[in-house]
This record gives structure tokens, sequence and C-alpha cells, in this order.
């Protein structure tokens, strides 16, 4: 990929995060920072989409992009991250039910939390089923199947994510997500103030807005560290 379809692909993803409407190549050839005429965004566009990163949800619509586009948007911005461009304003928590309460609003997914003695804090519930992305019944089975399954595979949740390395997944068929790659989810460990261990999670559609995201995620993260409190 050239560095002009890489920027494309990046305006892209970002416009469509936003509207979560496909994107039009009138509106990419406005938006994009190199002057380009919307004749060689469309060029471009079919190169992206023989490339499988871009594909239109009818012949005359927009683009959208697939899931490899958002693995790749996620890549590119974890390569290029300052950690010290992360936010440093935040209220303090007094418990993990309200850290999970202010993940979840602030990212619109589901958040949850799972401490070494298998209890579990999560909200966001309401968020993660009023996203757009999901609109049938057999989505919003899938759904609950998911809030279901973190209650009762807590024991496996916390021996998968303990110790590991905080991640953003992207459409990951796996324990986390029921096996589906209808969802993107972050995950980390932390060694609480109280010098216990825990686990916590965010599971939203794959259309979710990663950067943002992934700065309140590592908010979270060294505000848990700091904390001496136990899930109730």
């Amino acid at each position: 990929m050239n560095e002009r379809q890489s920027q494309l692909l990046k305006t892209l993803v970002r416009e469509y995060v936003d509207c979560a409407q496909p994107v039009s190549s009138s509106f990419l050839a406005n938006r994009f920072s190199v002057s380009c005429s919307p004749a060689t965004i469309r060029n471009e566009l079919a190169r992206l989409t023989d490339q499988g990163y871009v594909r239109k949800m009818y012949y005359s619509s927009g683009s959208v992009p697939t899931n490899k586009a958002y693995r790749f948007f996620v890549d590119e911005f974890l390569a290029s991250e300052n950690s010290e461009e992360c936010e440093t304003q935040h209220s303090a928590f007094e418990s993990y039910e309200q850290a999970m309460a202010f993940l979840a609003h602030r990212t619109f997914a589901l958040s949850a939390l799972i401490d070494e003695d298998m209890n579990i804090a999560f909200d966001g519930v309401q968020e993660l089923f009023s996203q757009p992305d999901f609109s049938t019944r057999d989505e919003y089975c899938q759904l609950a199947r998911l809030v279901d399954d973190i209650v009762n595979i807590r024991n496996e949740l916390f021996s998968e994510l303990r110790d590991t390395p905080m991640r953003i997944r992207v459409a990951e068929r796996g324990t986390l997500t029921c096996a589906s790659d209808a969802f993107s989810s972050m995950t980390g460990s932390v060694r609480a103030g109280n010098n216990r261990d825990a686990v916590f999670f965010v599971i939203g559609p794959v259309r979710m807005p990663y950067e943002r995201n992934w700065k309140t995620f590592q908010l979270v993260k060294r505000c848990l560290s700091r904390s001496a409190f136990s899930l109730n």
C-alpha cells in the first residue's frame, strides 16, 4: 500500500466510524489532505477494494471499510502512538463498578472487570445494544448471548487475560466475543493498589472509535492501578 492509499484509507475509516454511512469519493476528495480529483480517489478506492480493505454496500453506494481495514488502522495508530498524549484529567473512582460505568459511557461499549476472586463488575449493556451496527433479531440475540456468557465464563476469561499486555482485538473470533467476528474488544490486566489482580475489557462493534477508546482504556488502567478498593 502506498502513502496516498494509506492516508485515504485512514480518512475513510474515521469518517465511517463517525457517521456509520457509506463514504463517497467526492467527500473523500474534499476531505483528503493531498489534493486529488474524485476520479483519482475512485481509482485508489478500486485498488483498495481489490486488496480487500474496502467494499461497497451495493453498486452505486459509497465505500465502507472491511475488518481488514480496521486492523490496518489500529496497527497504524498503535505504531505511532505517543504515550505522553494520553488523557490526564479524570474523576477519582470509588469502586470498580464506578470505573466500569465511566469506561462504558466514554466508549459506548460493554465494559467489564473480573477480579481474582471471580467477582465481576460490568456496565454498558444499553450502550452496546444502542449501536446502529446491530439492527436485526439475530444480532440482538447474539448480543444477549455475549452478555450472558461473560458472567458464565468469568474464570476462563480471567485465566486467558491475566498477565497479558493491553491489546486491541479487531473482529477476532474467540472466548471473549462468542466466536463471532461482529465485535472488537480492548483487553488488559492490572495489579490494583490493593495488590490484587484483575482483568478488564470493553466490547463493541467493529466500527468503534479505536483511537479515542484506546486512550480512555489506558486512562482507566492507570486509575485502577492506583486504586485500593475491591468489588462489592
